[in-house]
């Protein structure tokens, strides 16, 4: 509830908001300080345009090695919308790299999202695409065997770097 509060009154509470994620950047190599950067993003995830405030501070987040926070920083971007266009550099820089060390998925997904909602002709240049893929069923075993094949062809011929789930 207190985190809502905070999001409607962005305007006003996104300074101080930003002031905690610069303070949490200071505490970051404590051993659980990645949580002192992940709530304030996580708050500002929610203020919009008036997150731009803490703009170096996310993109700072965004090299976060633990995904979750390289997440959360994406999603922060791509809430700002064109007001965070500044950042879009540092996204396709932090995508590219991403290609090359898997293991955030989560993250990487966030980032294709900002990409596109910031500046899709970005994303398309750097051949950032996405495809749909929706299961005839989740809970029939014959008709998920079926899908199986359908989802590996789809997969082959479409060639992506990120395959993001949602069951």
């Amino acid at each position: 509830a207190a985190i809502e509060k905070l999001q409607k009154m962005s305007e006003h509470a996104a300074p101080a908001v930003a002031k905690m994620l610069a303070d949490g950047h200071k505490n970051r190599k404590e051993p659980k300080g990645w949580i002192q950067v992940y709530l304030p993003l996580y708050i500002l995830k929610g203020m919009g345009e008036h997150a731009k405030v803490a703009l170096p501070d996310v993109i700072k987040a965004l090299d976060d090695r633990y995904g979750p926070v390289a997440g959360v920083a994406a999603e922060v971007l791509g809430n700002m919308g064109p007001a965070a266009k500044g950042a879009v550099p540092d996204l396709l820089r932090v995508w590219e790299k991403s290609t090359k060390i898997p293991g955030r998925p989560g993250a990487t997904k966030a980032l294709v999202d900002a990409l596109k909602r910031i500046e899709s002709e970005a994303a398309e240049k750097a051949g950032i695409t996405g495809q749909k893929f929706f299961l005839a069923s989740r809970t029939d075993l014959r008709v998920l065997l079926q899908e199986r094949r359908r989802l590996r062809a789809e997969i082959a011929a479409f060639r992506p770097d990120v395959v993001h789930a949602h069951f």
